[in-house]
């Protein structure tokens, strides 16, 4: 799937939310294998997995991975500008949730996607008598823990880290830092 890439909107258009939000069902893994590839791709140094890796996931991954956790999209002229997971943990009380997977298209970065797909994605949540989400951030990514902390999430405390298999550019690992946010 490729994608287009709109105009640039400049400072002083007015903001108005041009796309629409989609949940994906069991036909539509195609768009969340491209949108998950593309996201790996251009934004490699958000998610500890690579392209690399799951380029190479043969279609009944896709097909499972869809069907067991909500995917919420954002398109806009027929183009997916963003992703977005919630997904039941194994391992977890049956009230907490966990958002995966957020990705926006750089040209629709801070206009708002990221701030629909999860307020999508926490009344889904809230619906299911969820009343904690949760989530990983890289300790690299700045920028997605600000987002986060804007939508009323903070770290866990105490605080939750974890080592991952991603290395820094000097050759140091990077960890993930939990955040959470209560609904109910």
């Amino acid at each position: 799937m490729t994608l287009q890439l709109p105009e640039r909107v400049h400072a002083s258009t007015p903001r108005s939310e041009s796309w629409k939000l989609h949940v994906l069902g069991a036909t539509d893994w195609q768009e969340l294998q491209d949108t998950r590839l593309h996201a790996l791709e251009e934004s490699p140094h958000a998610f500890v997995a690579t392209y690399a890796e799951e380029a190479l996931l043969p279609e009944l991954y896709w097909r499972s991975r869809i069907e067991s956790s909500t995917w919420t999209v954002a398109r806009e002229g027929g183009q997916t500008i963003g992703l977005a997971r919630l997904r039941t943990p194994e391992d977890e009380p049956l009230d907490v949730r966990y958002i995966e997977s957020v990705w926006v298209h750089p040209v629709h970065r801070c206009k708002g996607v990221v701030r629909s797909m999860m307020n999508r994605l926490e009344l889904r949540a809230r619906d299911a008598g969820v009343a904690r989400l949760r989530l990983w951030v890289l300790d690299t990514n700045q920028s997605a823990e600000d987002a986060y902390v804007k939508l009323g999430y903070n770290v866990e405390l105490p605080e939750c880290i974890q080592q991952t298999r991603k290395l820094t550019g000097n050759g140091m690992p990077v960890h993930e830092r939990r955040m959470v946010k209560d609904i109910l």
